[in-house]
């Protein structure tokens, strides 16, 4: 009695007999935290807009460890902003994001704060700001900040999850 070596589906379907099979190996896989704040002062909020591919963000990075979300949230937005007197004024919650960047699956929890200026004073002028300031010098990552009405902020953002935080936080403005 002679033995085959084919599976089951094999002998049901020949021409699974005569393909030929890679082995795909999957992309790495990555997932991390990222907190960050919409910072409002006088119906404006202060977007952050990417000068490379024109998207329009809410500063926010990585929680490093031994931070706490309010904590990464002041330290990304005073590093990608300038701005360094800000006040928490609301915690806008979590949203789950999953996305492909360069072949990758990428699954980010966001948080994100309303943070708005202390002071009158606080508000800078300089636009153009680096993503981090202990960047990689050949990190091209630049960004223009810029503050937007109200009204416009959740269609200039380019990402759901940013649209959706925007949402929330002009909902928690309504309140007061």
């Amino acid at each position: 009695m002679q033995r085959s070596s084919h599976s089951n589906e094999e002998q049901a379907n020949p021409e699974l007999q005569s393909a030929e099979f890679k082995l795909i190996k999957p992309a790495a896989h990555l997932s991390y935290v990222s907190s960050g704040g919409l910072i409002f002062d006088h119906n404006q909020f202060l977007l952050l807009k990417r000068r490379e591919t024109s998207e329009w963000q809410i500063p926010k990075g990585h929680v490093e460890a031994g931070e706490n979300f309010e904590d990464t949230a002041l330290r990304e937005v005073i590093e990608e902003t300038g701005y360094n007197d800000l006040l928490l004024a609301a915690d806008l919650g979590i949203q789950f994001n999953i996305f492909t960047r360069k072949g990758q699956r990428v699954e980010r929890e966001e948080h994100c704060f309303l943070l708005r200026l202390a002071r009158k004073e606080a508000r800078q002028e300089s636009v153009v700001l680096r993503r981090r300031r202990n960047q990689a010098p050949d990190d091209k990552q630049i960004f223009e900040a810029i503050w937007v009405p109200f009204e416009e902020v959740v269609e200039l953002l380019t990402f759901e999850t940013e649209k959706e935080f925007a949402r929330r936080a002009l909902a928690e403005l309504k309140k007061h």
